[in-house]
C-alpha cells in the first residue's frame, strides 16, 4: 500500500534536520503508532530513510541523500500538484525521445534576447516613434505655413511672381498637409528650407498706456462727485434722470476718444 503524500511530506520534513525516534515522530505528528510504523517501513524500503540502532536506546530514523531529493519532489507535489505532474510528464516524454534516438540528448538553448544598439537610450514606458520613410511625409505645422508664406512674400518683393500669383499659391499653401504638397506651391521657385534654424520671436510685454487713460480720470471723478451730492441731498427722480443722461453722454464721448486713439499708428 502506497504511503499518503501528505504523511510522507510531514515525516520527511521532521527528519530533515536531525534523526528522530518513532515515539518522537508519533508525538510530533499525532499519527497512530501502527500507521506511522508502516510509513517508516516504506520510506526505509525506498532508501529515503535509514534506521540507526543504538545500544540500550530506541532506534532512530535518519533522512538519506535520496530522502532529501524525495522531500523536494513531495513538497512541490503537495504545494502545486498541477506543476509537479506537468514536470513529471515532461521528463517522461524527454526520456522517451532520448531512448528513441541514437545520439546524445540535445540541450535546449535559451532564447537570445535582442540587443539594443549601442548608444541608443529611450525613456522607460515611452514607445519609440516610427520615423517616416521620407521627409515629404512630415505634416506641416502652423509655423511651417507662416514661414512659407513669408517666403512667398519675399518672392513678390524680388519680382519673381506677381501678387495675384502669390495669392493663388497661398491658397495652395494653406490647403497643403505635408511637405510633399509644397512642390505645387513653390513650382519654378526656390523652396524654403524648413529644417533651417529660425529666429525665435521676441516676447512682447504688454504695458498699459497710462497717458491715454489719464485724460478720462477728471471726468470719472466729477461724475462720482455729482452722484454723491445727489445721494446726500436726496434729490428727486428728475435730477437723477438728468444725471444719468449726462453720464451716458460723457461715457460715449470717452469711448469715441479712446477708439480714435487706437486707430492712430
Amino acid at each position: 500500500m502506497a504511503i499518503d503524500a501528505i504523511l510522507e511530506h510531514v515525516l520527511l520534513r521532521h527528519l530533515e534536520h536531525a534523526p528522530l525516534t518513532r515515539a518522537e515522530l508519533v508525538r510530533r505528528t499525532g499519527v497512530g503508532d501502527d500507521t506511522l510504523q508502516t510509513a517508516l517501513n516504506e520510506l526505509v524500503g525506498g532508501t529515503y530513510v535509514v534506521r540507526r540502532s543504538q545500544q540500550g536506546l530506541p532506534t532512530e530514523y535518519e533522512l538519506t541523500a535520496n530522502g532529501a531529493i524525495r522531500l523536494k519532489v513531495v513538497t512541490e507535489l503537495v504545494q502545486s500538484p498541477g506543476a509537479a505532474i506537468g514536470k513529471a510528464i515532461t521528463r517522461m516524454v524527454a526520456a522517451a525521445i532520448v531512448e528513441g534516438t541514437d545520439g546524445p540528448p540535445v540541450t535546449a538553448q535559451p532564447p537570445v534576447k535582442a540587443q539594443r544598439p549601442a548608444g541608443v537610450r529611450w525613456p522607460a514606458g515611452v514607445r519609440r516613434p516610427r520615423p517616416p520613410a521620407d521627409a515629404g511625409e512630415l505634416v506641416l505645422t502652423d509655423a511651417d505655413r507662416s514661414f512659407c508664406s513669408a517666403a512667398l512674400a519675399q518672392q513678390v518683393a524680388t519680382g519673381r511672381i506677381l501678387e495675384a500669383e502669390a495669392q493663388r499659391r497661398s491658397h495652395l499653401l494653406y490647403a497643403a498637409r505635408t511637405r510633399a504638397d509644397l512642390a505645387a506651391v513653390f513650382a519654378n521657385l526656390e523652396p524654403p528650407d524648413l529644417d533651417a534654424p529660425r529666429p525665435e520671436p521676441e516676447p512682447v510685454e504688454w504695458r498699459p498706456d497710462w497717458p491715454r487713460y489719464r485724460q478720462f480720470v477728471p471726468s470719472l471723478v466729477l461724475m462720482l462727485v455729482f452722484a454723491g451730492v445727489l445721494a446726500y441731498s436726496r434729490s428727486g427722480l428728475l435730477l437723477w434722470a438728468v444725471y444719468f443722461v449726462v453720464v451716458i453722454g460723457n461715457l460715449g464721448s470717452m469711448y469715441r476718444a479712446w477708439r480714435k486713439g487706437d486707430s492712430k499708428p
